[in-house]
């Protein structure tokens, strides 16, 4: 499954008609997404998609695919040195 808690898989109706897979995420608005505004910042919502695809990946996309597809996201730690 994804491994994120709370994420819903569906087959739902496309405008088409055609029968297409639908993930779910439950999201929590957090005091600091929040600009002075009461707005949800820009990159709040990067964030999201980015989880959103996280699971997809893990649903959809072997690691071994998605490395000989370019697809693979490394993630480095700020602790990290590159050489």
């Amino acid at each position: 499954m994804s491994g994120i808690a709370g994420a819903r898989w569906a087959p739902r109706p496309a405008a088409d008609g055609a029968w297409r897979w639908s993930v779910e995420l439950p999201l929590r608005v957090a005091g600091y997404d929040i600009d002075v505004a009461g707005v949800v910042n820009n990159a709040v919502y990067v964030r999201w998609f980015e989880d959103l695809r996280t699971i997809w990946m893990a649903r959809f996309v072997s690691m071994t695919a998605s490395f000989f597809l370019s697809v693979f996201k490394v993630q480095l730690s700020p602790f990290s040195r590159l050489i």
